[in-house]
């Protein structure tokens, strides 16, 4: 990727009311509908959310590891654009994700994309929340992505019968000041998602969600399931969850509960 301004990870890391200045040509909407979008005429739409949980910052690089706060979903945002203007897709970027309120759910979404892929998600697996069908599943899985659960992004908030995964990009700690992204991690994912990419250019292939799709979230309240409840995992390390965060939408196992709490700002 080269490093044109827009291009720079930097970029993507200033507070979020400097970025809605900066995107202010592509914004749609206003308050918490408000959403930026490039249409670049493509036939898969890349999607990312601006808003995080901690004030997002780059504090330095270490070897393979970029230090900061913000990465989810900063990160997710720097690679959606750089990936749209590489192969002309369309992108969209939310706000209100983190509270459960993605601002997604108030675009209108073109229904002959071949697939939506978002950029936010921990480690190096993907997830589908119910939202892809198997053959997508084994179409990634066949370029070394790895399958996993999860419980809500962006996708699960648009109004499509598109098939939509969520991508790890290798970020670390996401709600955390000690955040990180792996570099190593992260390009390795995207290197399969340009195989992926060339391949689903070469077939035409338009994925669709399944007819009733299974949803990995709506949980009962924070800190408890009702009975009525399905299993969920954690979204940081795949365990059993058994704690909810009613504000973010996430899952958590005990462990990665109490390491949160102790590191969160």
């Amino acid at each position: 990727m080269t490093k044109t301004t827009s291009e720079h990870i930097g970029y993507w890391f200033a507070p979020i009311e400097e970025l809605y200045k900066k995107l202010a040509n592509n914004q749609l909407g206003s308050g918490p509908e408000a959403r930026f979008f490039w249409d670049n005429g493509g036939k898969v739409l890349l999607v990312a959310h601006m808003d995080t949980v901690v004030c997002p910052h780059i504090a330095g690089k270490r070897k393979n590891l970029l230090y900061g706060a913000g990465f989810d979903d900063r990160a997710g945002c720097w690679l959606a654009y750089n990936l749209g203007r590489e192969y002309d897709y369309d992108v969209l970027l939310c706000d209100y994700e983190e509270s459960g309120r993605s601002s997604g759910q108030k675009h209108n979404i073109k229904q002959d994309y071949q697939c939506i892929v978002e950029l936010d998600r921990e480690g190096e697996d993907f997830v589908d929340y119910g939202l892809a069908d198997d053959d997508l599943i084994k179409a990634l899985e066949k370029h070394g992505f790895r399958h996993s659960y999860g419980s809500f992004t962006d996708i699960c908030a648009l109004i499509t019968d598109v098939a939509c995964v969520n991508i790890g990009i290798g970020v670390k700690h996401s709600h955390s000041c000690d955040s990180y992204m792996d570099l190593d991690v992260m390009a390795r994912q995207v290197s399969r998602l340009r195989e992926f990419f060339d391949e689903l250019a070469k077939s035409g292939i338009c994925y669709k969600q399944p007819e009733q799709p299974k949803r990995y979230f709506g949980f009962s309240g924070y800190g408890e399931f009702d009975d009525n409840d399905e299993n969920y995992f954690c979204d940081f390390c795949g365990n059993i969850a058994v704690i909810t965060d009613e504000l973010t939408g996430y899952y958590y196992c005990q462990d990665c509960y109490d390491y949160e709490c102790r590191y969160q700002v």
